[in-house]
């Protein structure tokens, strides 16, 4: 199972996740001069971060947004690093944080545990209720794929609603998860 192969990697590892948020400016000039496509810098510098880092890194996280910034040339590029974690044998995230009505979240989960962005993993968003995640079950019962569910997070205004408090006494980022 992926979630028994993360949890060798970070025996063995350590509890390293690289974040391949990138952004144009991050990519060195070596790498800007050597590549006119916008998707084979993104990939080409993902390379070497990957392969930097893969001894030392128990898993790899893609935050979709940024590829997404960059359009079409973006997104191939994420397919690219995706395609190449899996030739590697190692763990990938796809930082999505989606949450959506069930109908939609299928077409996310598809989206994401197959096809050209298929990923290990993927992160979900519940505020929107149980079947804005459960479409993803089956991927991760039968398809042996696996879900972070965000429950809290760190920008300043999660307080707004994430730290709510309920009538059992429970803020509301405790009740879900």
């Amino acid at each position: 199972m992926i979630v028994d192969k993360l949890h060798d990697e970070v025996v063995s590892k350590g509890m390293i996740c690289v974040g391949l948020d990138i952004r144009m400016d991050y990519i060195p000039g070596f790498i800007t001069k050597k590549y006119d496509a916008k998707s084979d810098r993104i990939f080409a510098f993902n390379r070497l971060v990957i392969d930097a880092a893969r001894q030392k890194a128990a898993c790899f996280k893609l935050q979709i947004a940024c590829y997404e910034a960059e359009g079409i040339e973006g997104m191939k590029a994420y397919a690219r690093s995706l395609d190449y974690l899996r030739e590697k044998d190692l763990i990938s995230i796809a930082d999505a944080k989606r949450g959506d009505i069930s109908s939609t979240a299928g077409l996310y989960a598809k989206a994401h545990f197959s096809g050209e962005f298929e990923a290990d993993f993927m992160t979900v968003n519940p505020y929107m209720g149980e079947d804005a995640i459960s479409p993803y079950y089956d991927y991760v019962k039968n398809r042996n794929k696996g879900l972070f569910v965000l429950v809290k997070t760190s920008n300043p205004s999660a307080a707004d609603f994430q730290e709510k408090i309920l009538s059992n006494g429970n803020p509301i980022y405790i009740e879900t998860a």
